[in-house]
């Protein structure tokens, strides 16, 4: 036991020490040991608590509840409100040409073109026909 050590942190540390003594096999920290480190941390911090138990940090936050209990799973990773998302199609390199031609009016489409060399064309299309699309990105992708 360390003598700098507040009473109850020192107390704690006896408690892990005794566990860690008197168990036959490894096992999951009890539950009742890992509540009582939790319920030092508004007065601690995890890493002094964690350096006097001799704890890892996760040990923790990631246990709630006792390993006997069935574990949910995760929530699958969402992307944050107010972001965009951007989609990515495959051009021809020669598109077949429609039956009749169509004009793009949306101001706000931008079309950005790469190459496997690294060049890049960003097009943002205002009242572009097929036509003149198909021989700007043929043009680009074969030079």
């Amino acid at each position: 036991m360390n003598d700098s050590l507040p009473d109850d942190l020192a107390k704690l540390q006896t408690r892990f020490e005794h566990w860690r003594n008197t168990r036959k096999t490894r096992s999951p920290i009890p539950e009742d040991l890992l509540q009582a480190a939790r319920a030092l941390l508004d007065r601690y911090s995890v890493s002094a608590i964690c350096r006097a138990c001799r704890l890892h940090s996760a040990s923790l936050h990631n246990r709630t509840k006792p390993a006997s209990t069935s574990v949910t799973p995760a929530q699958p990773a969402h992307t944050p409100a107010g972001t965009s998302r951007t989609d990515f199609y495959c051009l021809p390199l020669v598109a077949p040409l429609p039956e009749a031609p169509f004009t793009i009016s949306k101001p706000d489409c931008r079309l950005v073109l790469e190459r496997k060399d690294g060049a890049r064309m960003t097009l943002l299309l205002t009242q572009l026909d097929n036509t003149t699309l198909s021989t700007l990105c043929s043009n680009f992708l074969q030079a």
